[in-house]
């Protein structure tokens, strides 16, 4: 028997898998059987639906798994690290597996925010394009507390991409930015992607307010409470670090510095003059220290640690320090003073063979400047 046309029509259409239109019959059983195929198909359509939903969220939560196992790893590897700028590298690198970027860069800013105090980064061109075209237009006021992405960013010759911007903030203190340049489209970030890179910028920023924290309270302790000089403490690891980089053509110079008649300032000015004498002293070795190190020893000896110094420079470098304090003349509510000092001076390894020796011999000299008449340097030339 020979079937009806639109059963026909309809096989056809089933054969083919194609569900996207509905066939109208005028017999009532043909009709029932055509709105049931209408209802699976719209039922089939949701199904797929469905499925398609549930790959794409079972991919996004499988990549979003293996994200938080890289988080983990910043978390690890930050955590035994102290210093400030190692931190940053940490998380620079970090952030580059999670993002599936070569292109990360940290800045942490100063006050105003515009006014970058560090930084850290993979790739010095990323650091251009964000200052030239981000910071220098104001793009970032630093005051923001959401990470969000700028769309169609293509620096230079790279494939247009999407810029990455994860602020680090302390509560709403602005700390820094972080930066990443991602080769793909702006359409492919997520809400779980923007919930991960909040997670991560807020535990990068523990980090390095830890490595904060551990720099000042280190800077403090290597610090002479009353002038801010560094102290004796820290001149020992200055002076063992800068040793092991000297050598007769690149010596280490030591200056040991007495403040002249100290006693009798104290004596006749009183010790809150005396403490402002030393602080005033201070400030001049701080102007005059460059690229070494100035140090209060104790009471009023000073020390000051210049690398790659000859002698010649030193000598010179020395009596400049002499005559600026001696026509400096200190200015108070009740007092006026100037003030002169005996400099002994040094050198590593040319005249000492150890740091000890070094601090020794600066030191006679020292007191030889002082036996004949004060206000003078004197050399190491040997007992």
């Amino acid at each position: 028997m020979e079937k009806p046309p639109y059963y026909q029509a309809l096989l056809k259409d089933l054969e083919k898998g194609g569900f996207e239109h509905r066939i109208r019959f005028q017999d009532p059983q043909a009709d029932l059987l055509s709105k049931n195929i209408y209802r699976l198909r719209k039922r089939i359509k949701s199904l797929v639906r469905d499925l398609n939903r549930s790959l794409s969220t079972e991919e996004q939560l499988q990549e979003y798994l293996r994200e938080l196992i890289t988080f983990q790893e910043l978390v690890r590897q930050v955590g035994p690290v102290r210093d400030i700028d190692n931190v940053l590298m940490v998380i620079v690198g970090v952030a580059s597996e999670i993002m599936k970027s070569d292109y990360v860069a940290i800045y942490l800013w100063s006050d105003p925010p515009s006014w970058v105090r560090r930084q850290a980064s993979q790739d010095t061109w990323l650091c251009q394009e964000i200052e030239q075209h981000i910071l220098g237009k104001k793009v970032v006021e630093g005051t923001e507390l959401e990470p969000f992405v700028i769309p169609f960013f293509a620096p230079n010759s790279q494939e247009e991409g999407s810029l990455v911007m994860i602020p680090l903030h302390s509560g709403k203190q602005p700390l820094g930015m972080l930066f990443s340049y991602v080769a793909t489209s702006h359409l492919n970030f997520f809400q779980y992607h923007f919930n991960l890179f909040g997670l991560f910028g807020h535990n990068a920023t523990t980090a390095i307010e830890n490595a904060i924290l551990f720099e000042r309270i280190q800077d403090l302790s290597s610090r002479d409470d009353l002038t801010q000089l560094h102290n004796s403490r820290y001149l020992r690891q200055y002076l063992d670090a800068k040793a092991k980089e000297a050598d007769s053509d690149n010596p280490l110079a030591l200056f040991f510095l007495d403040v002249d008649f100290f006693k009798k300032i104290n004596d006749s000015h009183g010790h809150l003059v005396g403490s402002r004498v030393l602080t005033e002293v201070a400030g001049i070795l701080r102007d005059f220290e460059g690229p070494g190190c100035a140090c209060r020893y104790g009471g009023d000896e000073f020390v000051i640690a210049l690398p790659n110094t000859s002698m010649d420079r030193a000598e010179e470098l020395a009596e400049d320090l002499r005559f600026k304090l001696e026509v400096t003349e200190l200015l108070g509510d009740d007092f006026r003073i100037n003030v002169t000092i005996s400099v002994g001076v040094s050198l590593f390894p040319t005249q000492a063979l150890s740091i000890e020796e070094l601090l020794h011999h600066a030191d006679m000299a020292m007191y030889r400047a002082k036996a004949k008449g004060k206000n003078r340097i004197e050399i190491w030339r040997g007992p």
